[in-house]
């Protein structure tokens, strides 16, 4: 519940304020942008800006990108937040989206995975 902005002084020290008991969870705002989401994931992550920024412009240029690997191999983690992203950067311009999960199955078939592509709408993350 504590803001620090880059040249304020806080009236406790950073330590005070991470360990503390209720502060599970610290936010870090690079640029304070929704754009800067991808910054940030790459921050947090410690995976390259231009792999995160080569994700963004598949999904952006093809409609949907597929991760694909082992479960919890972090694939679900940083599909959900590039979808999360280009929705942020979807509804700065004005522009509504949805963020559509959907789990493909090693039986479908191809026609099968294109009816739900056509039902879950245009851009699918995962």
């Amino acid at each position: 519940d504590t803001k620090w902005l880059p040249g304020q002084e806080l009236p406790v020290s950073p330590w005070d304020l991470v360990r503390k008991p209720l502060s599970q969870c610290i936010k870090i705002r690079l640029k304070g942008l929704p754009e800067s989401c991808l910054d940030e994931l790459a921050l947090e992550s410690l995976l390259p800006l231009p792999l995160l920024h080569n994700y963004v412009r598949l999904v952006e240029q093809y409609g949907n990108l597929f991760f694909h690997g082992l479960e919890g191999s972090f694939q679900e983690y940083i599909a959900n937040v590039v979808a999360h992203c280009i929705k942020s950067k979807q509804e700065a311009g004005g522009t509504s989206c949805d963020v559509v999960r959907i789990e493909v199955e090693d039986s479908l078939t191809k026609e099968q995975l294109l009816e739900i592509f056509i039902n879950c709408g245009e851009k699918c993350s995962h």
